[in-house]
C-alpha cells in the first residue's frame, strides 16, 4: 500500500527492493549526507523520471549524476527495520523543506532591538511628526502619499529593489489585528502569493511598543517577489507604520541594513 514519504505517494516494497539491491553505500556518503538526506536521494534514483504524485501536485523527479546511492547498512536490511526509517525520515521531512522555491526566511524578531541610526544615515520626517525614519545614504528619498515618507534604491530598469516607508497609521489597524490586517491588504491590493512568515507582538521601539509581521508576496503587475517586514507601534501620542521590503533575491545582501532601519526608527 502507497505511504506519504516527503510529500510523496511511494511503494515502500518497490523502494526496499530497489535500495536493498544497490551497491554498498559507504560511510562516508552517510557522515556527509546524513541519513535524511542519504535515503531522499535512493528515493530521487529509485522513482527518477517517474510521475510522483504528491499531496499538491503532479511532477517529475530529476535525474542527479553527482551523488552515489549505494546498499542499506547491515542493521536496515531487514524490511522492517527500513520501514521504521522510512516512517521516522518522512515524518521529519516535507516536500516543500526538500524542494524549497523561495530563500528561507526569518522565523522569529529577537534580532529586533532599539539602536541608535549608523553615523552617515539620513533622516526622513512625516508631515504628523509622529516618527523619525533614518535610511541608508544608497537610498533615495522617493514620493508617495502626503501622510508619509519614502526611501528606495531602485534598479537600472526603475524596478525598486529595496524599500523603507513609514508615516501615522491612516486605516482600522490595531495591535490585535495587525498581522492579519496587513496580509488582508496586501491580498487587497491585489498581490498574489501572499505568506505570513512570522509575526510578534510586545516588541520594543525607540519611543514605544508595537507588533510586527514578517511575509512575502508577488506582485500584480510584474510578478516581482518581495519580502517584507511590516510593524505597528504604539508611540506617546500616536500608533505608526513601518514597512521594510525587499525582492527575495536581494534580501540576503539588504536584509541587515532593512533590519537596522527598523530598529533605530523612532515613534513619538
Amino acid at each position: 500500500m502507497p505511504v506519504t514519504f516527503a510529500g510523496f505517494l511511494v511503494n515502500p516494497i518497490t523502494l526496499y527492493a530497489g535500495v536493498a539491491g544497490s551497491s554498498p553505500v559507504a560511510p562516508s556518503v552517510l557522515a556527509h549526507e546524513g541519513v535524511r538526506g542519504w535515503v531522499m536521494s535512493v528515493l530521487c534514483r529509485n522513482f527518477a523520471g517517474r510521475p510522483i504524485a504528491s499531496r499538491r501536485s503532479i511532477f517529475f523527479v530529476g535525474h542527479s549524476n553527482q551523488t552515489k546511492v549505494g546498499r542499506l547498512p547491515a542493521v536496515l536490511r531487514t524490511p522492517l527495520a527500513f520501514f521504521a526509517l522510512l516512517v521516522a525520515v518522512g515524518s521529519g521531512l516535507g516536500a516543500g523543506e526538500a524542494f524549497a522555491s523561495s530563500p528561507p526566511a526569518p522565523v522569529s524578531f529577537t534580532w529586533l532591538k532599539p539602536l541608535p541610526a549608523p553615523s552617515g544615515w539620513l533622516l526622513l520626517v512625516p508631515e504628523s511628526g509622529s516618527s523619525l525614519l533614518w535610511y541608508p545614504p544608497w537610498m533615495r528619498s522617493v514620493a508617495g502619499d502626503p501622510y508619509s515618507v519614502s526611501a528606495a534604491l531602485k534598479d537600472r530598469n526603475g524596478t525598486v529593489l529595496v524599500y523603507l516607508n513609514a508615516g501615522p497609521k491612516t486605516g482600522n489597524e490595531q495591535m490585535s489585528n495587525w498581522p492579519s490586517f496587513r496580509i488582508d491588504h496586501l491580498r487587497e491590493e491585489p498581490n498574489r502569493s501572499v505568506h505570513m512568515d512570522a509575526h510578534a507582538s510586545g516588541l520594543n521601539f525607540r519611543g514605544g511598543k508595537g507588533s510586527c509581521v514578517l511575509d512575502d508576496y508577488v506582485t500584480h503587475v510584474k510578478a516581482h517577489h518581495y519580502r517584507e517586514i511590516a510593524c505597528l507601534v504604539q508611540g506617546r501620542t500616536a500608533e505608526s507604520v513601518i514597512v521594510a521590503a525587499a525582492l527575495v533575491s536581494a534580501w540576503p545582501e539588504y536584509a541587515p541594513q532593512l533590519e537596522h532601519a527598523v530598529q533605530s526608527w523612532q515613534v513619538r
